[in-house]
């Protein structure tokens, strides 16, 4: 979102010797966020939702990140300690049926296409790679990847062959998942 004022820029550089225009590069929707304008005057649906209910609230210090198994039973959470499986097939009353510590900060989560195995970035310990063929107890199989430069992130191809991971140093890690 870039505001329309007086310390707002958006600047292109060219590549080396460019010459010439550029069409369709950038696309640009605005609205007047000063003016008294009725919500979808200037096309912007700026309504807040109203009418949902929380169902449950289970308490975690730091719950980064949470990926749904596909039929939608189960919740993997990480929550910079480690993994921790939830059982979600009755939404208003979630509940914890498993967990494993991870060495390093457990932060994103990953499945397997099967999922029967979690790749978790786990910090400085690279990834944690675990084993949810028992959901009530997962298994830590291994790390990799931990050359002391934090994983950040981790995502899988649509197909599982490989993984991708981002590191606090701006690389990104590519792995046969």
């Amino acid at each position: 979102l870039l505001y329309a004022d007086d310390s707002t820029r958006l600047y292109f550089k060219p590549a080396p010797d460019f010459n010439g225009t550029i069409s369709d590069v950038i696309t640009c929707k605005a609205w007047d966020r000063t003016g008294e304008f009725n919500n979808g005057d200037a096309g912007v649906d700026t309504s807040v939702i109203t009418g949902q209910q929380v169902l449950d609230t289970l308490d975690y210090s730091y719950a980064y990140d949470v990926v749904l198994s596909a039929n939608n039973n189960y919740a993997y959470v990480t929550d910079g300690l480690g993994l921790n499986v939830l059982d979600i097939t009755n939404p208003s009353s979630p509940s914890l049926v498993g967990s494993i510590q991870t060495p390093g900060k457990s932060t994103r989560i990953a499945l397997s296409s099967n999922e029967q195995y979690a790749f978790v970035a786990d910090g400085r310990e690279g990834i944690a790679v675990i084993d949810l063929t028992s959901p009530v107890g997962p298994l830590l199989l291994f790390n990799f990847g931990n050359d002391g430069t934090p994983i950040l992130d981790v995502e899988l191809s649509s197909d599982g062959n490989y993984g991708f991971a981002t590191r606090d140093s701006g690389a990104l890690f590519v792995f046969e998942a």
